[in-house]
């Protein structure tokens, strides 16, 4: 039975994942007008961005919202802040942040700290975000990759997860890879036997299925999606937030309200997409298919060599078999020189 629209909760995460075709360089004036337009629409969280240091991360490469300094984070909300404001989130690597990189939670704007992390550092992850919670923060494990889990990586994860301190797992189709027929035999184990921890959905639209893979999770009972106006993100982009709120129109009881998001769609968001582009491609069909990272796509393609398709897909079926956690940066060089070995 679906989720009660007014039970389900939705982040919008346009500036942080969004940041990854812009290098999280933002207007003010588009980032202000942007969290204007998301609480007249009454969207339940704003995730402003990443945060990270200069020790990982340089501030000439990566612009302000690649580190959500609790100075800009309150410059952006400004008088946007209320009883009724959305609750602002923010995400950051397992790895590349550092536990004094927050404040008490007291003396911040921030209400939710996200941590992404690959199966292989969860446990790591967890310890990091049990520390962040005595902080005051409200924490979330965003388990990345999870089209690559096995049944029994899915079972060990709810071990590990149901007796920790996490508030919310959030299951990432980081690939774009899950199918409508994936969704209830990877979320139900976490929905029946998480101790009342919430759980949510990151999908990505490589294969053109997060709208369907978001309406079969709320249908499950899934606490949380996430969406971006316009879909915009890396490479295929993310759940639309429009087109998830259209479809909530049908239902005259949503308490979501769609006209302001249209309004920065098209005033703000088309000129965006003309100027610098995302979406579904060829490239981005293949990394969903072999549920692969679309930086190894990346290296093929801007490798020195002129690949036809079918020298990619070899490529891509090899890496498919090795099965990496995550990108792994000079794998497709070595699979071209062992091929040529041979």
């Amino acid at each position: 039975m679906m989720k009660k629209i007014d039970e389900l909760r939705i982040l919008d995460c346009t500036i942080r994942d969004g940041g990854y075709l812009t290098n999280w360089f933002f207007d003010d004036n588009f980032v202000m007008n942007l969290i204007k337009c998301l609480k007249k629409s009454k969207i339940d969280i704003i995730e402003i961005g990443w945060r990270g240091t200069e020790k990982y991360f340089s501030k000439e490469k990566y612009g302000k919202w690649r580190f959500s300094s609790e100075d800009d984070v309150r410059m952006a909300f400004g008088k946007e802040i209320s009883i009724d404001s959305p609750q602002i989130s923010i995400m950051c690597n397992y790895g590349k942040i550092d536990l004094h990189d927050f404040i008490p939670k007291n003396e911040s704007l921030i209400d939710i700290v996200r941590v992404v992390a690959d199966k292989e550092k969860i446990t790591n992850a967890v310890d990091l975000l049990q520390k962040l919670k005595k902080k005051g923060y409200i924490v979330s494990l965003n388990a990345t990759g999870f089209s690559n889990y096995s049944p029994n990586e899915r079972i060990e994860l709810v071990h590990i997860l149901k007796e920790s301190c996490i508030d919310i797992l959030y299951i990432a189709d980081t690939y774009g890879s899950l199918l409508p027929s994936d969704i209830n035999i990877i979320f139900e184990p976490f929905l029946e036997n998480m101790n009342n921890k919430l759980i949510g959905f990151h999908p990505h639209n490589n294969m053109q299925m997060a709208f369907i893979n978001s309406i079969e999770a709320i249908k499950l009972g899934v606490d949380l999606i996430d969406a971006t106006i316009f879909g915009m993100g890396r490479c295929a982009g993310n759940l639309p937030l429009e087109l998830l709120l259209t479809y909530f129109k049908r239902d005259k009881k949503t308490k979501y309200e769609l006209l302001p998001i249209l309004i920065f769609l098209h005033q703000y968001m088309l000129p965006l997409h003309e100027k610098i582009g995302w979406g579904y491609t060829l490239t981005n069909l293949l990394s969903g298919f072999f549920k692969c990272h679309p930086y190894f796509i990346r290296d093929i393609i801007e490798s020195n060599n002129k690949f036809e398709i079918d020298d990619i897909v070899n490529i891509l079926v090899k890496i498919n078999k090795i099965n990496p956690p995550t990108y792994t940066k000079g794998m497709v060089d070595d699979i071209i020189k062992f091929d040529r070995i041979l």
